[in-house]
């Protein structure tokens, strides 16, 4: 049996070759998962973004058009998300409710299902929900 001479020993623990490789495999996965992270949380709130300005625009011309009926507004919507899946709307909800004076409180809910690129856990998608309620004439 070969025995380990000290004087080896102090080559071996001089020797630096390699130590960026292990240091990069060290530190890589955690490098790659913050950027993934911070990857899926831009689309998140761009998706929730998105969401409430279609929202906004749908209620802004619900307004003005006040003659308009749900279908008219749910195709408003539907045209408003532009960068996201219209296969992922939820649901689509307008209310309105008459008031003593005649106008209308109109209530205009959508829910939308967010879905990660990759799945964490049990995360595999967010529903994100807005709402808006304002008056017709």
């Amino acid at each position: 049996m070969r025995s380990i001479s000290f004087s080896n020993f102090r080559l071996f623990k001089s020797e630096h070759s390699g130590s960026v490789a292990v240091e990069g495999a060290l530190i890589l996965p955690v490098f790659l998962t913050i950027l993934y992270g911070i990857v899926e949380l831009s689309r998140a709130l761009y998706a929730n973004s998105e969401l409430d300005y279609a929202i906004d625009k749908t209620s802004r011309y619900a307004m003005v058009h006040a003659d308009a009926n749900a279908i008219e507004v749910e195709t408003r919507f539907n045209n408003e998300l532009i960068n996201l899946n219209p296969d992922n709307l939820i649901s689509f909800d307008l209310s309105e409710v008459v008031n003593a004076d005649q106008t209308r409180t109109t209530n205009i809910t959508a829910s939308y299902k967010f879905e990660l690129f990759i799945p964490l856990a049990s995360y595999k998608e967010f529903t994100f929900e807005s709402k808006q309620t304002f008056l017709r004439f």
